[in-house]
C-alpha cells in the first residue's frame, strides 16, 4: 500500500470526484483488502471503474485541482499537486495523469456489504456586503423575525427530521411568499453577495 493511500485513508482528504470514482469501483486484483473499522478497501483497476463523460471528467477534474492550493505544502500530496498544475484541461491528458499518478481501491462496508453510506459536505463561501455595490450586487435574504418552525416529529414520530416553516396570519400558519414574489416586494432583512 503506497503512502498516498495511507494519506488518503488518514485524512480523507478526497474531493467528491474522486469519491465517486472510488465508491463505484467494484473489481479488483488479487492483493489482500485493508480493513478499516468502518470501511473495506481493495486495489482495483482504473478499468474496473464506471465510464465517466469526458465533460464530467474536466469538471471533476477542475475541482480536485483546486484543492491542491491548500494540499501543495504537503509531504504527501505536494508533488502530485505540482505535477497537477501543468496538466492541460483535456479528458485525455486528465486520464493519464490520473492514471499515472493515483491508484484506485474499492470501497465496500466493513462487513464487505456493497451497500454503504458515502457523505460529503459542502459550504460554500461568498464574499458580502451590508450595502448594495457593483460587486455586491446579488441580495441575499435572512430569516424572517416571524418565521415559525414545527417540527412534525414532536407530534408524529414517523415524520423524523420533517418541518413546516411560514408565517402567522391571524391563526393561520401560512408559506412565505415565493422567490418572485420576494424579488417584487423585497425584504426587511439583506445582505449583498457579489
Amino acid at each position: 500500500m503506497n503512502s498516498r493511500f495511507k494519506a488518503w485513508r488518514q485524512s480523507l482528504a478526497w474531493t467528491l470526484p474522486m469519491v465517486a470514482l472510488l465508491a463505484g469501483c467494484t473489481g479488483g486484483d488479487n492483493k489482500q483488502p485493508k480493513t478499516h473499522a468502518l470501511a473495506t478497501y481493495s486495489s482495483a483497476t482504473w478499468e474496473a471503474l464506471p465510464a465517466v463523460s469526458d465533460n464530467d471528467l474536466v469538471a471533476g477534474f477542475g475541482s480536485w485541482r483546486s484543492a491542491c492550493t491548500r494540499l501543495k505544502a504537503d509531504p504527501v500530496w505536494g508533488g502530485t499537486c505540482a505535477a497537477a498544475a501543468n496538466v492541460a484541461q483535456n479528458a485525455s491528458d486528465i486520464r493519464g495523469f490520473l492514471k499515472q499518478n493515483l491508484d484506485v481501491y474499492g470501497l465496500r462496508a466493513a462487513n464487505d456489504n456493497a451497500n454503504g453510506l458515502i457523505t460529503g459536505y459542502y459550504e460554500p463561501v461568498y464574499p458580502g456586503s451590508l450595502t448594495q455595490t457593483t460587486t455586491a450586487n446579488i441580495p441575499v435574504y435572512g430569516v424572517p423575525d416571524d418565521m415559525i418552525i414545527v417540527a412534525l416529529d414532536s407530534i408524529y414520530p414517523e415524520l423524523k427530521g420533517k418541518r413546516l416553516r411560514g408565517r402567522l396570519e391571524g391563526r393561520v400558519l401560512k408559506p412565505y411568499d415565493d422567490a418572485a414574489t420576494i424579488e417584487t416586494k423585497g425584504s426587511r432583512r439583506r445582505w449583498w453577495r457579489g
